[in-house]
């Protein structure tokens, strides 16, 4: 699956995770800074779940421009994993923008983004058997 995950304001990428991981044993557990994602591809879609607990639905602002999708979410609740993050998908050439549907359930939030069905061209060629 080519749906990559960028977070955005980040000098050196994944090197916090980095550290995390390899300096785990050596104190308290690191509070993650960002919530855990899940990708997934059928023949018909791509799916993203976002682990989002403590946000609201209107707390959680979704945008699609030139091929990213972009989660934004805000929220004064301290059941939150934090109060703020902002998280970049980049999309493949495959997705259909236009048909995007997202859902937020027991704080995971689910989105399906369709492909874009492959056309068949204008004219064809029947070969007669």
């Amino acid at each position: 699956m080519t749906l990559t995950n960028r977070i955005p304001n980040r000098l050196f990428g994944n090197l916090d995770e980095f550290f995390n991981q390899a300096f785990r044993n050596f104190g308290p557990t690191p509070v993650s800074r960002v919530p855990d994602s899940y990708r997934y591809e059928t023949d018909e879609h791509y799916r993203l779940r976002l682990d989002l607990p403590g946000f609201a639905r209107e707390e959680i602002k979704l945008t699609l421009e030139d091929g990213q999708l972009k989660i934004t979410a805000k929220t004064e609740s301290e059941a939150a994993f934090r109060s703020d993050f902002d998280r970049v998908f980049d999309l493949p050439d495959d997705a259909n923008a236009g048909e995007v549907t997202a859902k937020l359930e027991d704080g995971v939030l689910d989105l399906v983004i369709n492909k874009v069905a492959k056309s068949v061209p204008a004219v064809q060629t029947i070969e007669i058997k």
